[in-house]
């Protein structure tokens, strides 16, 4: 930012001015340097304007040798995201609470001399937007501030005279892509009308990033008929560029009741592949992933670069039909967003043969072929299952993936290839189309159907052994016997 270039007005002038362009005190904004005076020294430039008009020697602004050393004062910070729009006394950005700010005392500077605040001014004066150069400053034990709290202020009282170098040292549950740059407070710090506030305040901003994980769901690895197939979920976590470094990075699954936990396949910073156990931990009961100290400085160095994505991939087995879906949560510095949510749908259809004519007497042996349908329900391509009716119950049942997201539904026709034993095929052995949807529940993503079979029965004949075939041989017997005595009888007179 450019300094401003501006003429000799009154202090009071000077505070309208300053708010009226949007500068705060101990912001990352620069105060103006004052032109030189017609015959008069040239003031120095400074990070805070009250440094430059604000001491004098004489009774027009405050006096450093005025300040009571055996005041103390404080020093209240309001924590921001940056807003363009911010003024003075009109913060638009929201409140981040839990950031730590720590403060160091300058013991090698005296605020009642002039010679003390010239020094602060010089630490600014290579830099002004930056950071203040602390070369030739001696500082003393630093002080954690208490993090800010819901309205994103902190304060720290009971503070001696004297210089303070303020750092944030911790976003807390933030994603701040820059933290504050580090600045100079004075206790007391020069008011214009040339009295001295004892109790500063500061506005302190940051760039906040977001995060927006995605969550995706793979077909199944291993086949789409039937169940116990494996599938596999995919998160991404975009995180934006940061110099600030995340203290914490989490990844947890809730697994829908009808999933099984497998393993993660895998888990990287962009393309670098993490080692579980070295970079991450797996909580054995909930499955959750930590990143540890390795695996936050290999994200961390990342960031520094640019913008990372964090990609893991969970391996789940699918043990029963319905529409199953799964949201993952990242944890970044406290901070747990969640997922979409995706889902994976699987239906069934159970075929029961029965007989026509006794509809509780269960055939087995009969052979159905399961295809698509098409528009007009008709079967299309190859089949995609096939099986035999059980003997037992006369049930065969299919279960089949569907598809994911609102692929929820699918429509099939069966036909009949071969009959039960003693039974024929119909005309037409083609039944449906059925439409197979994923539900809530295994009944309501199964379509049940019954299928009947008809037994043909021949006409009735004579059989051996009956009353007809008894009748007929006893009469044969009875000519034989006849035609025998017939016979004896000739021979006895041929022989007289």
């Amino acid at each position: 930012m450019n300094s401003r270039t501006t003429t000799n007005r009154p202090a009071s002038r000077w505070r309208w001015w300053q708010r009226k362009e949007g500068k705060n005190e101990y912001e990352e904004n620069v105060a103006p340097t004052p032109r030189r005076r017609r015959g008069g020294p040239v003031p120095r430039a400074g990070r805070v304007c009250r440094w430059q008009r604000g001491i004098s020697r004489n009774g027009g602004n405050a006096v450093a040798g005025s300040i009571d050393t055996t005041l103390t004062g404080s020093l209240t910070i309001n924590k921001h995201e940056s807003d363009p729009q911010s003024i003075a006394g009109n913060i638009l950005g929201d409140p981040l609470e839990g950031v730590v700010f720590q403060i160091e005392p300058i013991t090698n500077v005296d605020l009642t001399t002039e010679e003390g605040w010239t020094t602060i001014e010089a630490a600014y004066a290579p830099q002004p937007t930056a950071a203040p150069i602390l070369t030739g400053l001696t500082l003393g034990t630093a002080t954690s501030l208490t993090p800010t709290n819901a309205s994103g202020v902190t304060v720290e009282d009971n503070l001696p005279v004297g210089a303070y170098y303020v750092t944030e040292i911790s976003s807390g549950p933030n994603i701040i892509t820059a933290p504050a740059i580090p600045f100079i407070i004075t206790i007391p710090e020069p008011n214009a009308n040339g009295t001295w506030n004892y109790n500063p305040v500061a506005y302190p901003k940051n760039d906040v990033g977001t995060v927006t994980p995605t969550k995706t769901v793979s077909d199944p690895i291993d086949g789409v008929l039937g169940l116990d197939k494996n599938v596999d979920w995919t998160i991404s976590a975009p995180l934006p560029a940061t110099s600030v470094g995340y203290t914490e990075f989490k990844i947890s699954d809730s697994l829908d009741p009808d999933l099984t936990f497998v393993a993660w396949q895998s888990v990287s910073v962009g393309a670098t592949p993490l080692t579980p156990g070295t970079d991450f931990s797996v909580n054995p009961t909930t499955h959750e992933i930590m990143f540890l100290a390795p695996g936050l400085l290999t994200l961390n160095n990342a960031l520094e670069e640019g913008n990372v994505t964090v990609t893991a991939v969970l391996r789940t087995t699918v043990t029963e039909v319905g529409a199953h879906t799964n949201v993952a949560n990242i944890t970044v510095n406290g901070n747990t967003i969640p997922t979409n949510e995706p889902q994976t749908n699987w239906g069934a259809l159970e075929i029961k043969k029965v007989d026509s004519e006794n509809t509780q007497e269960v055939l087995g042996g009969a052979d159905f072929e399961v295809y698509l349908a098409d528009t007009n329900g008709d079967p299309t391509g190859t089949a995609i299952a096939s099986g035999t009716t059980d003997a037992t119950d006369g049930t065969l049942h299919f279960d089949f993936y569907i598809g994911s997201g609102a692929t929820t539904s699918m429509t099939v026709v069966v036909v009949e290839t071969v009959a039960p034993q003693g039974y024929v095929l119909p005309d037409d052995p083609t039944y449906g189309p059925f439409t197979i949807t994923a539900g809530s529940t295994v009944t309501a993503s199964t379509v049940y159907e019954t299928i009947e079979n008809y037994e043909p029965t021949a006409p009735n004949l004579p059989l051996t052994g009956s009353t007809g075939t008894m009748a007929f041989t006893l009469g044969g017997l009875a000519l034989i016997a006849m035609g025998a005595g017939m016979m004896l009888v000739r021979r006895t007179r041929s022989h007289r």
